[in-house]
């Protein structure tokens, strides 16, 4: 202090400095806190858990893990993911899982009005029945959505269960069984 006097440094350059200082820290802490303090409301809400399966982003996984600031999820082609606490909590996501493994999912078809044939639809809810991940009950259902164009747009419903079953392969699977049927 004696040395600084004496080369007639004034003592303001270093409340400016720490000033700035403490500026700067309390800045780049902000979102350290915020994701803390979102993810002890994630987990007092129990919004999410460990092995539940969400979709952020397009990205869906399984939760690994619950950290101080993140939520690491890993996908079905092993890229594990690390969300933020607070992503989580300000931005919408999907809880596939969250009610359960039991999942419905969907196969749309278009056909020509001249190829619908007398029993169509028995013929294709017989295809999709026989795949051995589409859960029984509820049974699975054909709906014709729309006509236009001389084409007929029908959607076929199922139920899978996500624990045992990948949601793609078993919709590639559908697709294939109806088309070769």
């Amino acid at each position: 202090m004696i040395a600084l006097d004496i080369a007639r440094v004034p003592m303001t350059i270093f409340t400016f400095i720490g000033g700035a200082f403490v500026v700067s820290i309390g800045l780049s802490s902000q979102h350290l806190v915020n994701n803390f303090i979102s993810g002890i409301a994630l987990i007092a809400e129990s919004h999410i858990k460990v092995g539940d399966l969400i979709e952020y982003d397009d990205i869906i996984g399984r939760v690994e893990s619950i950290e101080a600031r993140i939520v690491k999820i890993k996908t079905q082609n092993n890229i594990t993911h690390f969300i933020p606490h607070s992503k989580l909590m300000q931005e919408s996501f999907a809880h596939w899982s969250h009610d359960g493994e039991r999942i419905r999912t969907s196969t749309d078809l278009k056909i020509d009005q001249k190829d619908n044939i007398d029993g169509f639809e028995k013929i294709i809810l017989n295809a999709v029945s026989q795949n051995r991940n589409i859960l029984t009950t509820p049974k699975p259902q054909i709906l014709l959505l729309d006509f236009q164009d001389n084409l007929l747009h029908y959607e076929v419903n199922y139920w899978i269960n996500l624990k045992f079953s990948d949601r793609k392969q078993v919709l590639s699977e559908v697709n294939n069984d109806i088309l070769n049927t």
